[in-house]
């Protein structure tokens, strides 16, 4: 009986280790995740290295011969009287998808902020092959990826194009 019971013991010692060991794994990965995000701004990364390893090998070998079209959209709302303009265009002219793509590898991420507005949208979506897509949303002229919203810098380029669509 004994036996048992140490066994058991070290059984419950070995599984609060584990646990444990657990917990300071994910700490450190969280705080390695959020180093390697701060690094990401610090380095002034283009803004397709915030959209994963697809979006940024779209961008290495980016060719506006092999896009489909660039679907662009803009969604406003208006405050004073409560309109909503939801724009929608799609771009075949080569040339000018080599401008928009140019224009958006000079735009920087200087940092992350918490500012989310729905009302205030330019969506780019480059169409690829086999249908394929890469797609870039801005809110308010601040970049959303995924659930994070970055500030950004150098977009002045970007946002002359977007008002000549």
């Amino acid at each position: 009986m004994k036996k048992y019971i140490i066994v058991l013991i070290a059984m419950a010692i070995l599984l609060l280790f584990l646990c444990i060991y657990g917990w300071i794994k994910q700490e450190s990965d969280k705080k390695q995740a959020t180093t390697l995000q701060k690094d990401r701004i610090d380095a002034g990364n283009t803004i397709f290295s915030y959209y994963g390893k697809e979006a940024e090998s779209f961008a290495e070998s980016f060719d506006e011969n092999v896009v489909y079209c660039l679907k662009y959209a803009r969604n406003r709302e208006t405050a004073m009287n409560y309109t909503i303009t939801a724009m929608n265009y799609t771009i075949e002219d080569k040339k000018l998808i080599r401008e928009v793509f140019n224009a958006l590898t000079k735009v920087r991420v200087t940092g992350e902020t918490d500012q989310r507005t729905e009302d205030f949208q330019d969506i780019l979506t480059f169409e690829l092959p086999m249908g394929k897509s890469c797609t870039l949303v801005f809110e308010a002229g601040n970049l959303v990826a995924g659930d994070k919203v970055y500030k950004i810098s150098d977009a002045e380029d970007l946002w002359a194009l977007t008002t000549q669509i």
